[in-house]
């Protein structure tokens, strides 16, 4: 009598998960894509003994997320006040146990300024934000542009020099001097306004004195 015994052959399988991007050691080699590896080897009894691995994936968690600022301006970003553009990401463990990475893009709009320089005559003044102002300096006024931010439009008052100039002549009462074209006999003062080289008022005055004349009588006797 021949008893045949026939043993059986030995199949396992294993579950394994990983975060996408990471590798794991399996029958010794590093996998990092999701499937199905075996591996088979001779069991106590001499029979095949066939193990596989059903490898499998969890997601990684990437977001985005766009903030516009004005120049100057800051936003509160992972806990820092950042007033740079460029991207800001922060990685934490999401409920899967994986990473789950947040990233900010910061977008700075410009700010515009303006610079107009006027220049005006002392004494007269001109229209500047609503009001007419006749002090040299800088005068500013700020408004919100197309984007949202500030534009600010600055205009440097500069005051140029009025001209004045004095003169003054001693006359002979009952003579005359030329004064600005006309023969002047009367004391008095006598002005002129012509426009300078820098636009503004030159005037010229002349003060006009008359000297008295002595007259001396002398009685004779015959």
């Amino acid at each position: 009598t021949l008893r045949i015994e026939v043993a059986a052959n030995l199949f396992s399988t294993e579950p394994l998960t990983i975060c996408a991007g990471d590798s794991v050691l399996i029958f010794g080699n590093y996998e990092q894509a999701a499937g199905q590896y075996s591996q088979t080897t001779q069991a106590a009894n001499g029979c095949d003994s066939t193990h596989t691995v059903n490898l499998e994936l969890l997601p990684i968690f990437q977001t985005l997320e766009t903030r516009q600022l004005c120049a100057g301006d800051s936003t509160l970003i992972f806990g820092n006040y950042e007033n740079t553009a460029g991207m800001y990401s922060q990685t934490v463990q999401s409920a899967n146990g994986c990473d789950s990475t947040h990233t900010v893009s910061l977008e700075l709009f410009p700010i515009f300024q303006t610079l107009e320089t006027r220049q005006l005559c002392a004494g007269d003044s001109t229209l500047i934000f609503g009001n007419y102002e006749n002090a040299a300096g800088l005068y500013s006024q700020t408004v919100q542009a197309f984007n949202g931010c500030d534009s600010t439009h600055t205009i440097s008052l500069e005051l140029l020099s009025n001209f004045q100039t004095v003169e003054t002549r001693q006359l002979c009462a009952g003579d005359s001097t030329l004064i600005f074209g006309k023969y002047e006999h009367a004391a008095g003062l006598y002005g002129q306004t012509t426009q300078a080289a820098n636009g503004c008022d030159s005037t010229y005055t002349i003060t006009l004195e008359l000297f008295p004349v002595d007259e001396t009588r002398v009685g004779r006797q015959l």
